[in-house]
Protein backbone atom coordinates (compact mmCIF):
# COMPACT_ATOMS: atom_id res chain seq x y z
CA UNK A 1 0.00 0.00 0.00
CA UNK A 2 1.26 2.94 -0.72
CA UNK A 3 1.34 6.51 1.32
CA UNK A 4 -1.07 9.49 0.44
CA UNK A 5 -0.97 11.08 2.55
CA UNK A 6 0.87 14.70 3.17
CA UNK A 7 4.56 15.19 4.52
CA UNK A 8 5.25 18.31 6.31
CA UNK A 9 7.98 20.17 4.59
CA UNK A 10 10.77 20.95 6.25
CA UNK A 11 9.52 25.16 6.06
CA UNK A 12 7.39 24.07 8.62
CA UNK A 13 9.91 23.89 10.79
CA UNK A 14 12.01 26.63 10.23
CA UNK A 15 14.51 23.84 8.30
CA UNK A 16 13.56 25.67 4.21
CA UNK A 17 16.69 28.36 4.11
CA UNK A 18 19.32 26.10 6.02
CA UNK A 19 17.97 23.00 3.54
CA UNK A 20 18.11 25.22 0.87
CA UNK A 21 21.80 26.58 1.44
CA UNK A 22 23.66 24.02 3.35
CA UNK A 23 23.96 20.72 1.09
CA UNK A 24 25.61 18.66 3.95
CA UNK A 25 22.53 19.10 5.77
CA UNK A 26 20.24 18.36 3.06
CA UNK A 27 22.28 15.38 1.96
CA UNK A 28 21.38 14.72 5.45
CA UNK A 29 17.85 14.92 5.46
CA UNK A 30 17.75 12.91 2.63
CA UNK A 31 19.12 10.43 4.52
CA UNK A 32 15.52 10.13 5.94
CA UNK A 33 13.61 9.00 3.32
CA UNK A 34 16.26 6.66 2.11
CA UNK A 35 15.66 4.40 4.69
CA UNK A 36 12.80 2.99 2.50
CA UNK A 37 15.39 0.79 0.48
CA UNK A 38 16.17 -0.51 3.89
CA UNK A 39 15.01 -4.32 4.84
CA UNK A 40 11.71 -3.81 7.38
CA UNK A 41 13.36 -5.82 9.60
CA UNK A 42 16.55 -3.36 9.87
CA UNK A 43 15.04 -0.05 9.59
CA UNK A 44 14.70 0.52 13.40
CA UNK A 45 18.02 -0.08 14.24
CA UNK A 46 19.31 2.19 11.25
CA UNK A 47 17.24 4.55 12.11
CA UNK A 48 18.59 4.91 15.59
CA UNK A 49 22.15 4.81 13.90
CA UNK A 50 20.95 7.79 12.01
CA UNK A 51 20.32 10.35 14.58
CA UNK A 52 22.82 9.01 16.77
CA UNK A 53 25.62 9.77 14.44
CA UNK A 54 27.63 12.37 14.81
CA UNK A 55 25.54 15.24 12.83
CA UNK A 56 22.27 14.65 14.35
CA UNK A 57 23.64 14.61 17.66
CA UNK A 58 25.42 17.98 16.79
CA UNK A 59 22.28 19.66 15.25
CA UNK A 60 19.97 17.76 17.75
CA UNK A 61 17.91 21.57 18.78
CA UNK A 62 17.51 22.04 15.20
CA UNK A 63 16.22 18.80 14.05
CA UNK A 64 14.48 17.78 17.37
CA UNK A 65 10.47 18.97 15.76
CA UNK A 66 11.35 17.61 12.59
CA UNK A 67 12.67 14.55 13.85
CA UNK A 68 9.63 14.04 16.51
CA UNK A 69 7.03 14.29 13.72
CA UNK A 70 8.84 12.09 11.42
CA UNK A 71 8.71 9.51 13.90
CA UNK A 72 5.22 10.14 15.27
CA UNK A 73 4.29 9.82 11.45
CA UNK A 74 7.07 7.26 10.31
CA UNK A 75 8.88 5.67 12.66
CA UNK A 76 7.13 5.26 15.69
CA UNK A 77 7.55 7.67 19.28
CA UNK A 78 9.39 5.56 21.82
CA UNK A 79 7.58 5.07 24.68
CA UNK A 80 8.44 5.42 28.68
CA UNK A 81 9.82 1.99 28.52
CA UNK A 82 11.61 2.25 25.36
CA UNK A 83 9.91 0.76 22.86
CA UNK A 84 8.53 2.11 19.62
CA UNK A 85 4.80 3.05 19.34
CA UNK A 86 2.90 2.22 16.34
CA UNK A 87 3.46 5.10 13.68
CA UNK A 88 0.84 6.93 11.84
CA UNK A 89 1.30 4.79 8.91
CA UNK A 90 2.91 1.14 9.44
CA UNK A 91 6.47 1.05 8.14
CA UNK A 92 4.98 -1.89 5.93
CA UNK A 93 2.97 1.08 3.68
CA UNK A 94 5.97 2.83 2.55
CA UNK A 95 9.16 0.43 2.56
CA UNK A 96 10.26 -0.64 -1.05
CA UNK A 97 13.62 -2.84 -0.28
CA UNK A 98 11.67 -5.63 -2.21
CA UNK A 99 11.15 -3.14 -5.05
CA UNK A 100 15.07 -2.34 -5.54
CA UNK A 101 14.99 -5.64 -7.25
CA UNK A 102 11.37 -5.62 -9.46
CA UNK A 103 9.78 -2.49 -10.29
CA UNK A 104 12.43 0.19 -9.78
CA UNK A 105 14.18 -0.87 -12.10
CA UNK A 106 11.47 -2.05 -14.66
CA UNK A 107 10.28 1.76 -14.52
CA UNK A 108 7.92 1.02 -12.67
CA UNK A 109 7.42 4.06 -9.42
CA UNK A 110 8.05 2.28 -6.51
CA UNK A 111 6.59 3.31 -2.83
CA UNK A 112 9.59 5.53 -2.46
CA UNK A 113 9.06 8.00 -4.94
CA UNK A 114 5.43 8.21 -3.40
CA UNK A 115 6.95 8.34 -0.31
CA UNK A 116 9.11 11.13 -1.52
CA UNK A 117 6.27 12.75 -3.41
CA UNK A 118 4.50 13.42 -0.54
CA UNK A 119 6.99 15.32 1.50
CA UNK A 120 7.48 17.63 -1.88
CA UNK A 121 3.62 17.58 -2.15
CA UNK A 122 2.36 20.71 -0.20
CA UNK A 123 5.53 22.69 -1.18
CA UNK A 124 5.08 22.28 -4.44
CA UNK A 125 1.14 23.08 -4.91
CA UNK A 126 1.94 26.18 -2.94
CA UNK A 127 4.91 27.56 -5.44
CA UNK A 128 2.58 27.10 -7.89
CA UNK A 129 0.39 29.27 -6.53
CA UNK A 130 2.83 31.94 -6.27
CA UNK A 131 4.42 31.08 -9.73
CA UNK A 132 0.37 31.67 -11.10
CA UNK A 133 1.17 35.48 -10.17
CA UNK A 134 3.68 35.51 -13.05
CA UNK A 135 1.92 36.38 -16.39
CA UNK A 136 4.55 34.34 -18.41
CA UNK A 137 3.92 31.28 -16.19
CA UNK A 138 0.44 31.84 -16.63
CA UNK A 139 0.54 32.05 -20.31
CA UNK A 140 2.70 28.72 -20.88
CA UNK A 141 0.02 26.81 -18.94
CA UNK A 142 -2.50 28.10 -20.92
CA UNK A 143 -0.59 27.07 -23.98
CA UNK A 144 -1.59 23.12 -22.76
CA UNK A 145 -5.55 23.49 -22.79
CA UNK A 146 -4.67 25.10 -25.93
CA UNK A 147 -3.75 21.50 -27.36
CA UNK A 148 -7.80 21.16 -27.94
CA UNK A 149 -6.97 22.81 -31.05
CA UNK A 150 -4.59 21.31 -32.75
CA UNK A 151 -5.55 18.61 -34.94
CA UNK A 152 -6.07 15.06 -33.05
CA UNK A 153 -3.23 13.62 -34.96
CA UNK A 154 -0.61 15.92 -33.42
CA UNK A 155 -1.70 16.56 -30.29
CA UNK A 156 0.88 14.21 -28.80
CA UNK A 157 4.15 15.55 -30.73
CA UNK A 158 2.66 19.33 -30.27
CA UNK A 159 2.56 18.50 -26.29
CA UNK A 160 5.94 16.77 -26.49
CA UNK A 161 7.73 19.84 -28.52
CA UNK A 162 5.71 21.91 -25.77
CA UNK A 163 7.26 20.03 -23.14
CA UNK A 164 11.20 20.08 -24.59
CA UNK A 165 10.61 23.62 -24.86
CA UNK A 166 13.37 26.26 -22.89
CA UNK A 167 10.46 26.87 -20.85
CA UNK A 168 9.07 23.92 -19.69
CA UNK A 169 12.75 22.20 -19.39
CA UNK A 170 14.17 25.15 -16.98
CA UNK A 171 10.89 25.25 -14.66
CA UNK A 172 11.35 21.13 -14.53
CA UNK A 173 11.18 20.73 -11.21
CA UNK A 174 8.11 23.06 -10.10
CA UNK A 175 6.08 21.73 -13.19
CA UNK A 176 7.11 17.93 -12.42
CA UNK A 177 3.47 17.34 -10.61
CA UNK A 178 1.71 19.18 -12.31
CA UNK A 179 2.43 18.03 -15.79
CA UNK A 180 2.21 13.94 -14.23
CA UNK A 181 -1.31 15.01 -13.44
CA UNK A 182 -2.34 16.47 -16.94
CA UNK A 183 -0.14 13.62 -18.81
CA UNK A 184 -2.09 10.89 -16.93
CA UNK A 185 -5.88 12.66 -16.83
CA UNK A 186 -5.29 13.93 -20.61
CA UNK A 187 -2.12 12.71 -22.80
CA UNK A 188 -1.45 9.46 -21.36
CA UNK A 189 2.12 9.43 -19.40
CA UNK A 190 5.41 8.96 -21.07
CA UNK A 191 7.82 6.05 -20.50
CA UNK A 192 9.96 7.25 -17.78
CA UNK A 193 12.35 9.66 -18.79
CA UNK A 194 16.24 8.34 -19.41
CA UNK A 195 17.47 10.26 -16.00
CA UNK A 196 14.67 8.50 -13.85
CA UNK A 197 15.71 5.15 -15.48
CA UNK A 198 20.04 5.91 -14.77
CA UNK A 199 18.81 6.36 -11.14
CA UNK A 200 17.06 3.59 -10.83
CA UNK A 201 19.45 1.73 -11.74
CA UNK A 202 22.17 3.60 -9.15
CA UNK A 203 19.69 2.34 -6.69
CA UNK A 204 19.35 -0.68 -7.44
CA UNK A 205 23.70 -1.45 -7.33
CA UNK A 206 23.52 0.36 -4.10
CA UNK A 207 20.99 -1.83 -2.94
CA UNK A 208 22.82 -4.54 -4.30
CA UNK A 209 25.68 -3.88 -1.72
CA UNK A 210 23.15 -3.36 1.52
CA UNK A 211 25.46 -6.23 3.43
CA UNK A 212 28.72 -5.29 2.15
CA UNK A 213 28.18 -1.54 3.41
CA UNK A 214 27.88 0.84 6.52
CA UNK A 215 23.98 2.01 7.15
CA UNK A 216 25.30 5.67 7.19
CA UNK A 217 27.65 5.05 3.81
CA UNK A 218 24.23 3.44 1.81
CA UNK A 219 21.58 5.48 3.35
CA UNK A 220 24.10 8.34 2.16
CA UNK A 221 24.45 6.84 -1.46
CA UNK A 222 20.50 6.15 -1.75
CA UNK A 223 19.99 9.71 -0.81
CA UNK A 224 22.19 11.43 -3.40
CA UNK A 225 20.16 9.86 -6.08
CA UNK A 226 17.21 12.15 -5.42
CA UNK A 227 16.21 15.36 -4.56
CA UNK A 228 13.12 17.31 -2.03
CA UNK A 229 11.45 20.53 -3.89
CA UNK A 230 11.13 22.42 -0.80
Amino acid sequence: MLVKTEFSSTKEFGLQKKYSEDPEFALQIRMLPALAFVPKDDIISSYNVLIESNYYTKNEEILEQFLDYFENTWIGKLDRKRRRKQPKFEIEMWNCWHNCFTSIISGKYPSIWRFIEALKKEESINRLKIEHEDPEFALQIRMLPALAFVSKDDIISSYNVLIESNYYTENEEILEQFLDYFENTWIGKLPQKKKYQDRAKRIKNICTDYNDLFILDYLRGIAYNFQLQI
